[in-house]
């Protein structure tokens, strides 16, 4: 698919905005499901809905949920076994360089309530969110997300992750990497 932003007819006017990566995730993963395998995104840095700002290229909230997309969530798309829900979508894919591992993607999209999870294995969590929807801050469990004046990339740092029940607070943006899933269908 060469193509997925969000620029026609006027564009979205959240592009460079927290609240645009729940658009840009949800489509990664409703794509991943219809067994697109490659994706490319039109703009890095130029416009409203570029990756990276044009004047400052710091990168916008759609460049960090890419990162962690391609950093967690490998090419084979599983069934999470959750149905979508009105403001809670979940994803599985096998995940990027473990095999067995599974990741989870869930997008709790509710202005005011939790959505819970039963996983069955431990793994790592990043959660991502912000201060405000149509912020252009991005924090990763709770720190803020920012390139170093060298322009390298801060350590992704994850949380630790019980098997049972997972609480995704609202309006986040969780990927939930379980490297010892053992699922037959993630093998390398």
């Amino acid at each position: 698919l060469t193509e997925t932003g969000e620029g026609s007819c006027g564009g979205d006017t959240w592009a460079a905005e927290f609240a645009d990566s729940f658009r840009l995730l949800d489509q990664y993963g409703g794509l991943a499901q219809k067994s697109v395998k490659s994706i490319m995104y039109n703009t890095l840095a130029s416009s409203d809905y570029g990756m990276l700002d044009e004047q400052t290229l710091e990168p916008r909230p759609n460049y960090w949920a890419a990162v962690l997309w391609k950093r967690t969530m490998g090419t084979r798309s599983l069934n999470p076994g959750v149905p979508p829900a009105n403001n809670v979508r979940v994803y599985a894919q096998c995940m990027s360089g473990s095999s067995g591992g599974v990741t989870l993607m869930v997008l709790n999209m509710d202005k005011a309530s939790e959505a819970s999870l039963k996983v069955p294995v431990a793994g790592e969590r990043y959660t991502l969110s912000s201060p405000d929807l149509f912020s252009k801050t991005v924090l990763l469990n709770g720190k803020e997300l920012r390139v170093a004046s060298d322009g390298t990339l801060p350590s992704l740092k994850t949380q630790a992750s019980k098997a049972g029940i997972a609480i995704f607070a609202p309006l986040t943006i969780t990927f939930l990497a379980m490297p010892s899933a053992g699922n037959p269908q993630c093998g390398r």
